[in-house]
């Protein structure tokens, strides 16, 4: 599994999806917690409902909900025989979470290995993005926002990444074309033999 990871707007879902173009197959976390917790308990926050599970439930609430997920994702393909280079998984807020679930979820090939890519951008631009794409807020409330998730623990994930990629970029085309330079010529991705089947590099 690839991992992208990063800060609010970094362009995660954009790399994401650039990569399903090359038959990639992509998983965004953030909506499957999301639209677990509309469906059991709205009316509160989710950051209450996720303190809420985890105390009822143990600190792995969350993660067990991923893996659960990704399982069966994996089953899917396997038994429909599709054939995918491999999987992007975008939404982890912590290395740990990462950790449990490569540990815990389906491995088709023993040799599988996991990969970890932190995109990031100047926080000037990432707080444009944001307020073009959310709602504005003030430069410093998007910092505020962005120290929050590095308590939830984001930033064990880049101290372990094994790529950064900066996306500056303000023209989706430029980026496309150096995303597909980045996995083809550095990662060098091939999965000819089989479901998820990757040489090492």
């Amino acid at each position: 599994m690839i991992f992208l990871t990063g800060p609010h707007c970094a362009g995660k879902t954009t790399v994401a999806e650039i990569l399903t173009l090359y038959n990639f197959q992509y998983i965004d976390l953030g909506p499957v917690l999301r639209s677990k917790h509309q469906k059991d308990s709205p009316k509160i926050s989710f950051h209450e409902w996720i303190l809420l599970k985890e105390k009822q439930n143990g600190k792995h609430f969350t993660d067990n909900l991923l893996v659960e997920h990704i399982n069966k994702y994996i089953k899917k393909l396997i038994k429909n025989h599709i054939l995918v280079r491999d999987l992007i998984i975008c939404g982890n807020r912590s290395f740990q979470g990462i950790q449990y679930i490569t540990k815990n979820t389906i491995k088709p090939y023993p040799y599988e290995r996991n990969i970890i890519i932190w995109i990031d951008a100047d926080p000037q631009i990432l707080w444009k993005r944001f307020c073009a794409q959310r709602k504005p807020i003030s430069f410093q409330n998007f910092k505020e926002l962005l120290k929050k998730d590095e308590r939830i623990g984001i930033r064990t994930i880049k101290k372990k990444a094994d790529y950064i990629i900066f996306n500056n970029y303000h023209n989706i085309k430029y980026l496309k074309k150096e995303v597909s330079k980045f996995f083809f010529e550095q990662l060098n991705p091939s999965r000819e033999l089989g479901l998820f089947n990757k040489k090492l590099f």
